[in-house]
C-alpha cells in the first residue's frame, strides 16, 4: 500500500480558529494605539505580518507530512510533523461513508470524505480527508462493491413534489400554521384579502376566529414565524434535491443535494434499522417517509438520513420491498389493550388540566393581560387537541411485531408517529418498567436499546408484560423463562 499527497484543500484542517488569530492581533494593535497612536501602530505592523506568516508555514509544513493511501482491503491516512500518526482502516469494517462537496470547493472538484467505523463516536470520523471527484467515486464505487459489468440491484428516484412534501413536513410546525392563520386576519387590506380568496372557507372560518381573540402583536409575530418557515423550507428544498436513492449487493447509498452535494454509504451491517415517519394528518391520508438509522449520518443524535420522501403508504412498501427486502415491517401482535389508553391520554389530560386553572386565574390578573392569555390558551387548546389526536392514533397502532429476521415496533415521539423496525442482531438489551399502579395488571412500557443509537432507546407504552416476553423470546432475544 502506497501513499501519496493529498490535494491543497487539506490545509483546511490545520488552519487555526479565528479566535487563536484574531485575539493576539487585537491585543498588540490595541497595546499600539493606547501607547503610541496610529503612527506606532502602523511603524510595528511588520510584527503582525510576521506572526500571519508564522502560521501560514505551520499549517503549509503540516499539510506536506499528510499522505493518503488507497489499498485492496484497507484505508491509510498518515499526518503529523513532530508526531507521525498512522491511520489504518479495514474497508471491511465501514459502516458508513459520507461525502460531502461544498459549494466553495465544488469549482475544484475536492469533496470531504469521512469514514465511520462501529468503534467510532457517534458522529465522529475515524478517517476524514479532502478528495477529489475522481478519487471520490472510486472509493465509494469500491464500498459498493460495483464493478464495469454489474449494475446496482435497485435505482430509485422520487418526484419532485414528494421531496417538497418532505421538506415542508422537516421544517413546519402546528404552532407556524396557527400564527399564519392569525395573520391572515390581522393584516387585513395589505394580503389577507388575496389569500383568504385562494384558501379554503374552513381555514376562512378558522383565521376569522383567531382574528377576534388575538392581540395585534401577533401579526408581527407571525410574519417573523412565516419568514423563518420560508427559509427552513428553501434551505430544506435545497438540501434534499435532486434525490436518489441506489441499493447495492451489501450497500445502501443516498444522493442529494442541490448546492452541497451529499452522498451517504451504508453499510448492511452497520445498518442500526428503519424509521418510517408519519405526522397525524399523513397518517389519516396515508402517507409515509423512510428514513434510515446509522451511525455517521448527519442528523445529530439518532443519526438519521432520508431514503424515501414522503409517498403513499403502498408506494413505500414497494419501494421498501425492492430496496430492503430483509427489512420488511409487519403487523404488530403484541399489542395495549383498552386498560392502556388512560397511559397515553395522561398527557393531554394534564395539559387541560393546566389550561383550566390558568383560565380561572386570568381573570384576577386584570384587563390588559386577559386578551393575551385568552389568546394563549387558544392556542394551547388547538395544540392539546392535535396533541389527544396524535396519542389516540398511536394508541391504535401501537405494538410490537416478529418478522423474519427484525422486530417492528410503532411508537410515537412528540407529536410525530414512528415505525421503528430494527434488525434482530442489532437489539442490544430490553427494559420492562412498571410502575406501581399498572404493575398488578400486568402491563408494562418495553424499552429496547439498540446497538450505534447512541443511547436512544425505542419505547413502546401499555402492552402485556408476558406476551412481550413470549415474543422477545420467540426472537431469540431473551433466552430464559420470565422471572
Amino acid at each position: 500500500m502506497s501513499y501519496r499527497r493529498v490535494n491543497l484543500a487539506n490545509a483546511l484542517f490545520f488552519l487555526p480558529s479565528p479566535l487563536a488569530v484574531l485575539l493576539p492581533l487585537a491585543v498588540r494593535s490595541f497595546t499600539a494605539l493606547l501607547s503610541g497612536g496610529v503612527r506606532v501602530w502602523l511603524d510595528t505592523a511588520w510584527v503582525d505580518l510576521v506572526f500571519l506568516a508564522v502560521l501560514g508555514c505551520g499549517v503549509l509544513l503540516r499539510w506536506n507530512a499528510m499522505r493518503v493511501a488507497f489499498g485492496a482491503d484497507c484505508l491509510g491516512l498518515r499526518r503529523g510533523v513532530l508526531v507521525r500518526e498512522e491511520v489504518l482502516v479495514p474497508t471491511d469494517r465501514l459502516v458508513t461513508l459520507s461525502g460531502t462537496g461544498y459549494l466553495p470547493l465544488r469549482p475544484f472538484g475536492v469533496r470531504l470524505i469521512a469514514a465511520v467505523t462501529p468503534a467510532g463516536l457517534p458522529g465522529q470520523a475515524v478517517w476524514q480527508v479532502y478528495l477529489s471527484k475522481r478519487d471520490a467515486a472510486a472509493l465509494f464505487a469500491a464500498q459498493a462493491g460495483e464493478t464495469a459489468a454489474e449494475s446496482p440491484a435497485a435505482v430509485y428516484r422520487p418526484k419532485h413534489g414528494s421531496v417538497v412534501l418532505l421538506s415542508m413536513l422537516t421544517s413546519n410546525s402546528l404552532m407556524g400554521f396557527l400564527m399564519l392563520a392569525g395573520l391572515i386576519r390581522e393584516t387585513g387590506a395589505l394580503a389577507g384579502d388575496t389569500l383568504r380568496r385562494e384558501l379554503t372557507g374552513q381555514v376562512e372560518q378558522l383565521g376569522s376566529l383567531l382574528g377576534r381573540v388575538l392581540p395585534p402583536a401577533a401579526a408581527t409575530v407571525a410574519a417573523l414565524l412565516l419568514i423563518c418557515w420560508g427559509a427552513a423550507f428553501l434551505a430544506e428544498v435545497t438540501r434534499n434535491l435532486p434525490f436518489r436513492l441506489i441499493r447495492h449487493r451489501e450497500v445502501a447509498a443516498v444522493h442529494r443535494g442541490l448546492f452541497t452535494r451529499r452522498d451517504y454509504a451504508v453499510s448492511d451491517e452497520g445498518l442500526c434499522g428503519l424509521e418510517i415517519r408519519e405526522t397525524a394528518l399523513s397518517r389519516l391520508l396515508g402517507f409515509g417517509s423512510l428514513w434510515l438509522r446509522a451511525p455517521g449520518l448527519p442528523q445529530g443524535r439518532g443519526e438519521l438520513l432520508p431514503a424515501v420522501p414522503v409517498v403513499s403508504r403502498r408506494s413505500l412498501a414497494a419501494v421498501m420491498g425492492s430496496v430492503f427486502p430483509e427489512l420488511e415491517p409487519v403487523r404488530p401482535t403484541v399489542r395495549p389493550g383498552a386498560r392502556a389508553l388512560p397511559r397515553y391520554l395522561r398527557a393531554p389530560l394534564a395539559g387541560v388540566a393546566a389550561c383550566g386553572a390558568l383560565y380561572r386565574c386570568a381573570g384576577q390578573w386584570g384587563s390588559f393581560w386577559r386578551p393575551w392569555v385568552e389568546a394563549v390558551l387558544l392556542f394551547a387548546a388547538v395544540g392539546l387537541g392535535w396533541y389527544a389526536l396524535v396519542c389516540l392514533l398511536d394508541w391504535h397502532s401501537a405494538g410490537v411485531g416478529l418478522g423474519r429476521s427484525c422486530l417492528t415496533l410503532r411508537t410515537s415521539r412528540g407529536l410525530r408517529l414512528c415505525t421503528e423496525v430494527v434488525p434482530l442482531r442489532r437489539v442490544a438489551a430490553v427494559e420492562f418498567r412498571q410502575g406501581v399502579l399498572v404493575r398488578p395488571g400486568g402491563r408494562c412500557d418495553l424499552l429496547v436499546t439498540v446497538m450505534g443509537r447512541a443511547g436512544d432507546r425505542i419505547r413502546v407504552r401499555g402492552v402485556e408484560k408476558s406476551a412481550a416476553w413470549a415474543l422477545l423470546k420467540e426472537a431469540g432475544v431473551l433466552i430464559d423463562e420470565e422471572l
